[in-house]
């Protein structure tokens, strides 16, 4: 049978993620794979969570193995509540959904508020999965320009709004040790975005997944704190907890929740009531708080290494950005490298990075930029990914005076 005449627009608008494409060239294990942003398996505590599985299973009880509300577990939504105090926003457990990681709530924003045609204000450059999300709603982006140590630089972005001949339905950010830049957002340009987001009643989107990765003390406090009528905030457990309970969280005013949870309904019901169990257990136990330093550890150590070699290793001219949490680091090369031109190069000499052009959604985006990752890559091969890197890009810039 032939199916191309019924796929709806949406279909047909779809695209792959660029990166998991890239992802799936790195099968050579001899390669090093300064790519992808995914949290080391390595470091995950197999005996806590077995227990906290067999103590979910126990004190949930068959309830726990059942359909849920869509909404999500009561007893999650509180803990996430509480969590958000700690961090110095206090909502409702009504404010709450929970979801099938935070990619879901992403998704939800856009079938609950995007039509085709509509416009969203995006960081540039921003989080892919994002991009792909919005674009394959039909939106189109309006690029917000960032620096890659403060974030949103919220005057420019004032003055793009304004100059928009389109409102944008909202805008979408990550202001918190931003993918793929690594940029925190200071305190004053928070107040200022809050303050933009009263003055043209703009909803603002802040996607938190990397917030507890903080090197350098605790994590800012949301800007929904600041905003909480024109914020939905999206967290995800998979940074701070492990991925393969896919499970996140939107918070926002209660009619928008309300929305997004009918959006849900159609989905997929429920996100996984088991894992929801765990969770649960995992942060009425106190077990956040016992994990995370540890992890924290691990990639401010990794975050460390990486950029010491790329202080010797990158061609001259090259600059690079040092995050103070997260998963990444970005990488500015001298003018006339095209970091996607030599992609194929770096997988012949064994590394592997994403190209920084795919985290733009214009045409002319730079191309002598990249994104490195070294969450997921022990020290000594970080060390050798970035010598293996600076050979090529070393070799390149040559060629090209």
């Amino acid at each position: 049978m032939e199916f191309d005449a019924l796929y709806s627009d949406t279909a047909r608008r779809s695209q792959p993620s660029i990166i998991r494409a890239l992802l799936k060239l790195v099968q050579d294990p001899a390669t090093i794979s300064l790519a992808g942003g995914t949290p080391d398996s390595n470091l995950f505590d197999l005996d806590r969570y077995a227990k906290l599985a067999e103590n979910a299973a126990r004190v949930h009880g068959r309830a726990s193995l059942q359909y849920g509300e869509t909404q999500g577990m009561l007893a999650l939504r509180e803990q996430v509540a509480a969590y958000l105090e700690g961090r110095g926003w206090k909502v409702s457990p009504d404010q709450v959904l929970i979801t099938t990681g935070s990619q879901q709530g992403i998704d939800l924003l856009g079938r609950v508020l995007l039509d085709s045609g509509d416009l969203v204000a995006m960081e540039e450059p921003g989080y892919l999965g994002a991009i792909i999300a919005f674009q394959n709603l039909g939106a189109g982006i309006l690029p917000l320009p960032i620096d890659c140590i403060d974030g949103l630089d919220v005057a420019r972005a004032e003055a793009i709004l304004e100059a928009s001949p389109k409102a944008p339905k909202f805008c979408y950010l990550t202001p918190t040790f931003q993918n793929p830049s690594g940029a925190c957002l200071t305190p004053a340009r928070r107040q200022a975005l809050a303050h933009l987001a009263h003055r043209r009643n703009l909803l603002l989107v802040e996607d938190d997944p990397y917030g507890e990765i903080s090197f350098a003390g605790p994590p800012p406090r949301p800007l929904a704190a600041d905003a909480p009528e024109h914020t939905i905030f999206l967290g995800s457990f998979s940074k701070m907890s492990v991925p393969g309970l896919r499970i996140g969280f939107a918070v926002g005013p209660v009619a928008l929740i309300q929305r997004l949870t009918l959006a849900k309904e159609s989905a997929d019901v429920c996100s996984s009531v088991l894992s929801q169990a765990i969770l649960t257990e995992f942060l009425k136990g106190g077990h956040l708080q016992a994990t995370l330093p540890g992890l924290v550890n691990a990639y401010r150590l990794r975050r460390d290494t990486l950029l010491k070699a790329l202080a010797t290793e990158l061609p001259t001219g090259s600059r690079y950005f040092e995050p103070s949490g997260g998963f990444f680091i970005w990488v500015e090369l001298p003018m006339g490298l095209d970091s996607q031109a030599l992609f194929q190069s770096a997988i012949n000499a064994k590394v592997a990075y994403v190209p920084g052009k795919v985290f733009y959604a214009r045409e002319g985006a730079p191309t002598n930029t990249l994104r490195l990752s070294f969450c997921a890559v022990e020290e000594e091969k970080l060390v050798e990914g970035a010598r293996r890197l600076g050979t090529v890009l070393r070799s390149a810039a040559v060629l090209s005076v």
